[in-house]
């Protein structure tokens, strides 16, 4: 599966050596020739020096074989417009990080579904959202204060046939992905949730906090 990653800063570089370490072909492009050799050193993986909002850049990345594309700058502008230009050339998957919550209802109503709206997660999002498992493993890209926790919904639950909207609403925590009878969906806002669901939610760690169960 090829790859290219919009983006060379923190996230990008996290999700590339996610994403080649797990045997995909990475190419990231980034406008900034440092931030290029930088990754091109630490990660051996392909890298374009350009604007991803030009085409000729974008082609040289090899868009026209690209399986997905994921637009990780800091610029939400930058992002869309580089994620419909991809969406243009025919890329299956097109995924983009947006801060600015008028961009990501921009990004919705044309049709840019996969949007990254949690920057702080965003490259563990990212990797639940590609790779659909191994989700502990993403665990090495958290910061200190911030941990995994992995819960089965049964049927006493009190929070059984609640949306994931009213978790997050409630008990301050990001569902990250649900495994529903042995496969792996991402969790939707308006998803309940049912007995026998797994879910595996992000949150902060707290010395004497517990997670009520689900």
């Amino acid at each position: 599966m090829r790859v290219i990653i919009a983006g060379g800063g923190g996230v990008g570089e996290a999700t590339a050596k996610i994403l080649k370490n797990h045997g995909y072909k990475v190419t990231v492009v980034d406008i900034n020739p440092e931030v290029c050799e930088k990754v091109a050193r630490t990660l051996e993986v392909a890298v374009v020096v350009g604007d991803v909002v030009s085409p000729l850049t974008l082609e040289e990345a090899g868009i026209e074989r690209a399986d997905a594309f994921i637009a990780v700058t800091g610029h939400d502008n930058v992002n869309l417009i580089s994620g419909l230009l991809a969406m243009n050339y025919g890329v299956k998957r097109v995924m983009v990080r947006i801060k600015d919550p008028a961009y990501i209802e921009a990004c919705k109503s044309i049709g840019l579904c996969e949007v990254i709206e949690h920057v702080d997660i965003a490259s563990m999002w990212l990797e639940a959202m590609i790779l659909k498992n191994k989700i502990v493993e993403i665990a090495s890209l958290l910061a200190a204060d911030l941990e995994i926790e992995e819960i089965v919904v049964t049927e006493k639950s009190r929070y059984s046939g609640m949306k994931i909207r009213e978790v997050i609403e409630k008990e301050h925590v990001y569902p990250l992905l649900l495994e529903v009878e042995g496969k792996a969906e991402l969790p939707r806002m308006d998803r309940e949730l049912k007995p026998g669901d797994k879910v595996f939610l992000l949150r902060r760690a707290r010395k004497g906090f517990r997670l009520p169960e689900l």
